[in-house]
């Protein structure tokens, strides 16, 4: 495996190491929000920048005891990076100023958090473009999601995505030059697939400035965060072949929470099993099921050997020549999952990496989770051992935010 040589990532780097580096998640309330609450009342909070140290398990005790005079309902942990921060549900509306005077009670006897409405369609962000699209990393895990997380309700026009204006080429790759000649033995080195031995009949690199840059950037960021030089690997995804122009244009996507809709005319009629649209569309709605995809959450999902990505590779091209793409990957700080889930579907509804050692029997007695921020999952192979839906006979690495996979060749074959 291409992550033999590292450093165990269950190992933690030095405690608080990620945290300076990233403002608002030093101490709890180190950073505010502006508050944005323009309903009259709520029973739905957002209650943000705890504790950094809380775990997810932690977060909703840790919540329920600050807001112990009030009747609620549900609390969910949420996460990004190292900020902490829940979803409140109440049994009761309270008011505006109800809402903003929760701001100024202390946390933690000494600190003051940030506390804001978070209604569904909530009037304050319907009307405007989600900050993370206007922020630095020009992503929104939320934006489609229904039912595996709290769907965002603000804006996302296409015209502020950064690959809107991105234009791809691709240029042929010998087969006989010495590239090509690499991609095509490290191809063929887990040949036979599960239904026949491939034949190479052409590669082609892919390039795309905006895309490459945006990778170069969500790199940097991760090496910056962790104060060390991440894991970049190169390695293979096999995905439908009608939406690859997409892919070379945008990115690989993360995948949504539900189905496509044939009616859709962004989605429909391409053979996807989830849908390539935001929380928005209106024809694709019906949540995605657990069907032995998606084992480790909602991700993209990427393998060392291309046999294995061969296996997720639909609609090739006259029903003979399939396509699979060669990737830089920008893995990061991995984590390891070694072990089988304890349900089949324990993970389906991840839609970032978060610790999963309460989700998983590891193999090894005794192992260490990693509690610091990772960037990646590391699903290690594991051979005869592994039980269907459980765990893996081969290894995957599975990406969250779509910056951290560039397309580079495209490799196209048929199958004898």
């Amino acid at each position: 495996s291409p992550l033999d040589f590292m450093v165990n990532p269950l190992v933690s780097a030095a405690d608080g190491a990620l945290r300076q580096k990233q403002t608002g998640a030093s101490e709890p309330g180190a950073f505010h929000r502006r508050f944005t609450m323009v309903a009259p009342c709520t029973k739905h909070l957002w209650v943000g920048f705890l504790d950094p140290n809380l775990t997810d398990e932690e977060i909703p005790k840790d919540v329920a005891e600050w807001l112990s005079d009030l009747e609620i309902d549900r609390i969910s942990p949420e996460h990004e990076s190292l900020r902490r921060a829940a979803r409140v549900v109440l049994k009761k509306y309270i008011s505006k100023d109800a809402v903003w005077e929760l701001g100024r009670r202390p946390y933690h006897g000494k600190y003051t958090i940030c506390v804001d409405d978070c209604q569904p369609q909530n009037p304050a962000h319907t009307s405007q473009v989600c900050p993370r699209y206007k922020g630095v990393s020009k992503f929104c895990r939320w934006a489609n999601i229904r039912y595996a997380g709290n769907p965002c309700d603000f804006q996302h026009p296409p015209r502020m995505s950064p690959t809107i204006r991105a234009e791809y080429w691709m240029e042929d790759v010998p087969l006989r030059s010495a590239k090509g000649e690499e991609l095509v033995s490290h191809f063929m080195q887990s040949a036979p697939f599960h239904n026949g031995t491939p034949r190479v009949v052409g590669i082609q690199s892919i390039s795309n400035p905006i895309l490459h840059e945006r990778y170069e950037a969500r790199k940097r960021y991760q090496d910056s965060k962790h104060s060390t030089a991440g894991t970049e690997c190169e390695l293979y995804h096999g995905t439908n072949c009608n939406i690859l122009p997409i892919v070379y244009q945008h990115g690989l996507k993360v995948p949504s929470d539900f189905m496509a809709d044939d009616r859709c005319p962004v989605s429909g009629g391409k053979g996807l099993s989830t849908s390539l649209c935001n929380n928005d569309c209106k024809f694709c709605t019906q949540p995605h099921q657990w069907n032995r995809c998606h084992m480790y959450g909602l991700g993209i999902y990427l393998a060392d050997m291309a046999a294995k990505s061969h296996r997720y590779v639909s609609q090739p091209l006259h029903g003979r020549y399939y396509k699979i793409v060669k990737c830089r990957a920008a893995l990061g700080n991995p984590y390891l999952v070694e072990g089988h889930l304890k349900k089949q579907d324990a993970m389906h509804d991840h839609i970032f990496c978060a610790p999963v050692e309460n989700k998983i029997a590891p193999i090894t007695k005794g192992q260490a989770w990693a509690r610091e921020d990772n960037d990646t999952y590391y699903v290690k192979g594991l051979g005869g051992a592994a039980r269907p839906g459980a765990s893996v006979v081969n290894s995957e690495y599975i990406c969250f935010v779509p910056w951290q996979v560039l397309p580079v060749y495209e490799i196209t074959y048929e199958l004898c």
